[in-house]
């Protein structure tokens, strides 16, 4: 492990933080991955190791696209196939409707050919291993007439029909078996191999004899044959026989361009350019390690271009890491800085558990043909809260790192001494949705395993592997898994739980759960994970037995080792946190409680309402002035404020793709003079960007200089993902209260979102977000996205725009300004017991004639 802030000659550089890119770059061309011709091909499957071959050859030929094969030729590590093909089998599931369980049913498939059929290549096997094994697999027994026959038929297939049949023959008895085209004739089927015994007349033209009565079961072979002749005139049946009925479609939109785009691979015509990296662990947090990349790059001949007055260099560097063969990490980075004259130090962190890995990094200039591909190994380090970095004497961070020794009571968080008897494993990052697995890993005693879904159980595995594909749903939500593991008796030992989508300003925490790994000398390790949102002072956190405090911590790990009184009774730890402005957050966690309880749920409702007068912002109403209604019903409110002088919570999401290429610097300076006016030092905001995927350039912040460098790096390309970056942008706002709004600029209609629009009005009305919506030339005649546009505003609380090109945006912006500064904010506790997946319709009056009201038009109870 080696540290950088001792580096010699680091004068000459300037070491900058780089803005993180969570997705794919917009701003950025693909990287090329085609192969150039035949030869090339062929050459590169030579140099693949034999069991890619085998794969690509024998196994996922049938599934498997032009583009997709060129990718795995292209990919240059164990770690990128494996990481690739797993997606594949993701979009090959989703692609067949089956899901995560395809592959496990493909597998059978292509066992059942190497039994069943001894290869995996012949066309009977290509028609199982796309359709699966038929439902009749029938074979001809008449060799005196026929070539040997199979007639295969499927009740149904998708797309086709019911009652499919597809004939295979073997000519003579030899050879590998074909799939039978009508429009050869009948003729192909007849044996005609010396011997044979068809008739009293050959075939020149002359009848045979009658099959149905040569024949052993003749009439259900020739209206077998009959059926299967029919279905064979049908060209849909005999392309759906022969090829996957839903590829993916080629080009940069496809998930092998979006891969390869994301994979540290060189372009063939690169330049080489010059660059080293050290690494350091920084801290340990939730069981990862922190693991900070000083790269210092050779800035001499890299190109540059204006952004304003500035002129900025433009670094693409995408990042691999991987223990052994498995990818465990992948990440994509854009640095836009102000040009250097020797060398430029880029910084970045990521998050590993502990461990080797071997660290892949393509570094590539923008702005000309440099760039280069290294790798680097390192170890990442556990590394205790009071000796993680912290600022030396000249302001950079002193890296040096002390290692824990190993835990007196032989629990391992960390990988040091004693492995846990169970650890959760599942998906990391923000904004998780879809289809995930997770994995319990185990010890020898652990017999069996129970997966929860936010306190309700979904499956029990009874051996290993103890895992389980959870679809977390289309859009994300605070989701907690829980992982319990049983001995052979059926008693509880042990037990972990993850959160997911917490968000990073969601002021949360979660009491880990106990297991018999956490006592020891009559006391329990109680551990809590708090997410504390940036800007907000910590105060402290308690810890009760019942009723009875047992510690109050003040810093981080928050956990302590507690006796609990009357420890083998039904009773419950709590925690709770406490912010120094007030607020605070609880977790409860119920010991030796029964396998089922009933949980009642309280929602707490917040509604931003603009009150207008002839367009004007009303400014002087009172908590009598208003009445709510929620379903009809009138609540009582219980909290009422006008937000003039209360902090903002802002988020800026922006069109980039290559429509918006003359706009943009009219966006940039606009959008810079806007915040600059609009942020007082309790506002924060954060800048997003969108073409085909969504990047949040700078999260929640009050530091002008952050927002305006995130500004500066902006670049149109490519197509619109407007559905998927509103979601984005509105889970920034997971856990926020108050006065929250979002201003979404775009030019265009949506052509590259896996979410549709019914998505983006479900997940608007369960975070309670104000969106406003500003359309840039947008034509009277592109009705549907104007009519989203407005209709996601309108359900919000907020407004639509449409201006005629981008010299209408500074009164926009003051608009938006002078309403988020004169916003009301009224609060109610819901009496409606319907179930949380149902909307609540909600309505507010204003006692005063001519207003106009707006606010969210209903919410779904939780929020995100």
């Amino acid at each position: 492990m080696t540290g950088w802030h001792d580096k010699p000659g680091r004068a000459g550089s300037r070491c900058l933080i780089g803005i993180l890119l969570v997705a794919v770059v917009s701003t950025l061309a693909p990287t090329s991955f085609t192969l150039a011709d035949k030869s090339e091909v062929k050459e590169s499957l030579e140099n693949l190791p034999e069991h890619w071959r085998i794969w690509l050859e024998e196994e996922v030929y049938p599934l498997i696209t032009k583009d997709q094969r060129r990718a795995v030729l292209a990919l240059e590590t164990e770690a990128q196939r494996l990481a690739f093909a797993e997606r594949l089998w993701i979009l090959w599931g989703r692609q067949t409707g089956i899901g995560t369980p395809f592959r496990r049913i493909y597998e059978d498939r292509l066992n059942f050919c190497r039994v069943e059929l001894g290869n995996t290549q012949e066309e009977r096997a290509r028609v199982l291993l796309i359709h699966g094994p038929p439902a009749v697999r029938y074979k001809g027994r008449c060799p005196q007439v026929f070539n040997p026959l199979e007639i295969w038929v499927w009740p149904y297939i998708q797309g086709l029909g019911e009652d499919v049949a597809v004939l295979f023959y073997q000519t003579g008895g030899m050879g590998f078996w074909r799939m039978w085209y009508g429009i050869e004739g009948r003729r192909v089927l007849y044996n005609t191999m010396p011997g044979a015994d068809v008739g009293s007349v050959g075939i020149g033209g002359m009848p045979y004899d009658n099959p149905r009565y040569r024949c052993p079961d003749g009439d259900n072979l020739m209206n077998l044959i009959g059926l299967a002749e029919y279905w064979s005139q049908d060209p849909r049946v005999l392309r759906a026989m022969s090829e996957f009925q839903d590829p993916e479609r080629g080009g940069p939109e496809s998930m092998s361009a979006r891969f390869m785009e994301f994979s540290a691979l060189l372009d063939k015509n690169a330049e080489p350019l010059g660059f080293t990296i050290l690494d350091e662990s920084l801290a340990t947090r939730g069981g990862l390690v922190q693991v900070g990349f000083a790269v210092t790059v050779e800035s001499g001949e890299l190109g540059a271009t204006p952004v304003g007055e500035v002129s900025v260099v433009q670094l693409d560097v995408i990042g691999e890491i991987s223990r052994e063969t498995h990818m465990v990490d992948r990440f994509r980075y854009v640095y836009s800085v102000p040009a250097a004259e020797e060398e430029l130090g880029l910084s970045l962190e990521r998050y590993v558990r502990p461990g080797e890995y071997t660290l892949r990094l393509k570094v590539e200039d923008v702005h000309s043909n440099l760039a280069s591909v290294a790798e680097h190994r390192f170890t990442a380090v556990p590394v205790t809260a009071d000796e993680s970095s912290e600022e030396d004497d000249d302001g950079e961070l002193g890296l040096t790192a002390r290692v824990d020794g190993p835990a007196e009571t032989g629990d391992d968080i960390f990988g040091v001494g004693e492995p846990a008897t169970l650890r959760l494993v599942g998906p990391e990052g923000e904004a998780i949705s879809g289809l995930h697995r997770f994995e319990a890993v185990v010890q020898e005693e652990v017999a069996k395993v129970k997966f929860l879904v936010n306190g309700e159980a979904i499956l029990t595995k009874n051996r290993p592997p103890f895992d389980v594909d959870l679809d977390l749903g289309e859009l994300p939500r605070l989701t907690t898994v829980t992982a319990i593991g049983y001995d052979s008796s059926g008693e509880e030992i042990a037990r972990e739980r993850m959160s997911m989508n917490v968000g990073r300003e969601r002021f949360y925490l979660r009491l880990k759960p106990l297991s018999p790994d956490d006592a020891a000398s009559g006391k329990v390790k109680v551990a809590v994970d708090v997410n504390i949102p940036t800007d907000v002072e910590f105060e402290k956190l308690e810890l009760y037995w019942n009723d009875a405090l047992l510690a109050t911590l003040f810093e981080e790990p928050f956990e302590d080792w507690v006796a609990l009184e009357g420890g083998g009774e039904f009773g419950y730890l709590r925690a709770v946190a406490t912010m120094a402005d007030g607020s605070m957050a609880e977790d409860l966690y119920f010991v030796n409680a029964p396998e089922f309880g009933t949980v009642v749920d309280v929602t707490a409702v917040e509604l931003p309402v603009t009150v207008l007068d002839s367009g004007k912002p009303v400014e002087n109403l009172q908590q009598d002035d208003f009445r709510v209604f929620e379903n009809g019903v009138e609540q009582t409110i219980s909290h009422f404020s006008l937000h003039r002088d209360m902090p903002v919570r802002l988020g800026i999401v922006i069109d980039t793709s290559g429509s918006m290429a003359e706009t943009l610097p009219t966006v940039q300076e606009v959008v810079m003079g806007f915040l600059r006016e609009l942020l007082r030092p309790r506002d924060r905001a954060f800048i997003e960007i969108f073409s085909d995927q969504a990047n949040v350039l700078a999260s929640f912040t009050a530091d002008f200089p952050t927002l305006e460098n995130a500004l500066l790096s902006l670049f149109a390309d490519r197509a619109t993902a407007l559905y998927d970056s509103a979601i984005m942008g509105l889970f920034q706002f997971s856990g926020v209260r108050g006065r929250r709004a979002i201003v979404i600029l775009t030019d265009g209609e949506d052509t590259a979102s896996k979410n549709d629009f019914e998505d983006v009005i479900g997940y608007a009305q369960r975070a309670g977000v104000t969106i406003y919506t500003i359309g840039i030339d947008l034509a009277v005649t592109k009705v549907v996205p104007r009519w989203q546009l407005g209709k996601l505003a309108d359900i919000t609380g907020g407004k639509a725009f449409f201006i005629g090109n981008q010299a209408g945006l500074d009164a926009i912006y003051a608009e938006i300004d002078r309403e988020l500064r004169t916003q009301y904010l009224l609060a109610y506790t819901s009496t409606s017991e319907s179930p949380p997946t149902e909307l609540r319709k909600v309505r507010v009056e204003v006692n005063r004639k001519g207003v106009k009201v707006r606010t969210i038009s209903g919410y779904y109870p939780g929020g995100i």
